[in-house]
């Protein structure tokens, strides 16, 4: 968040308010194979290993129910422009 706030006053904005969310949600296999391919290096991973890669993935999950907890931490910084 600092980083965050610092930039953003170089750039101008004042009344700057930093807020973190936090959640947590439960993946199924296939579905947090899915989230992992909109990240960039999995898109970009060579095409031979992308599926070991994953079936790996699979068969971990797959042998401790199925499913992934992931916590996320989302970060909004508002300010203002004068």
């Amino acid at each position: 968040t600092a980083p965050t706030v610092k930039a953003m006053e170089r750039a101008g904005f004042t009344e700057i308010t930093p807020k973190l969310f936090k959640g947590e949600r439960c993946i199924q296999t296939e579905d947090y194979i899915g989230l992992l391919n909109t990240y960039s290096d999995h898109i970009v991973m060579d095409k031979k290993i992308k599926p070991l890669f994953e079936e790996g993935i699979r068969e971990a999950m797959n042998s401790e129910g199925g499913r992934i907890n992931i916590k996320d931490t989302i970060e909004l910084v508002i300010g203002r422009r004068p």
